[in-house]
């Protein structure tokens, strides 16, 4: 999958990271949905060190399973949504989290909410 807008968010401040996840799902949408999810069972790996609000879980996630410039959600009811398929993965699936410490001390109960949402889908969580 292309980068959708080829720019890097990890440096990126709050706003401009809430401005990018909107630009990934717009795009996202526009152009790239009619894709096949890749079949169940697939191991994505998320990588979190840069996990430190909710937009950053949201481009980070949708990075390890649609690739740079990726879409998987912009909220928890959206993750929901593309854990149901048409997003680019078919659950169950493995999520391996490195460094999902930086999450947990930045996100708390919406990072233990977003592990529920992978739950009720069978998505096998492994935090590093």
């Amino acid at each position: 999958m292309s980068d959708h807008g080829g720019r890097s968010w990890e440096a990126l401040d709050a706003e401009a990271r809430r401005v990018r996840l909107g630009e990934v799902q717009e795009t996202y949408f526009a152009e790239v949905l009619q894709e096949d999810d890749r079949p169940a069972g697939a191991t994505y790996t998320l990588e979190g060190q840069h996990i430190t609000d909710r937009s950053a879980l949201f481009l980070a996630l949708g990075e390890a399973i649609n690739g740079p410039g990726g879409y998987f959600g912009g909220n928890l009811d959206a993750l929901n949504d593309c854990l149901r398929g048409g997003f680019g993965a078919t659950a169950p699936f493995v999520l391996e989290w490195r460094d999902s410490e930086v999450a947990r001390t930045h996100l708390v109960a919406y990072f233990d909410s977003a592990l529920d949402v992978f739950r009720d889908h069978a998505v096998e969580v492994r935090l590093t």
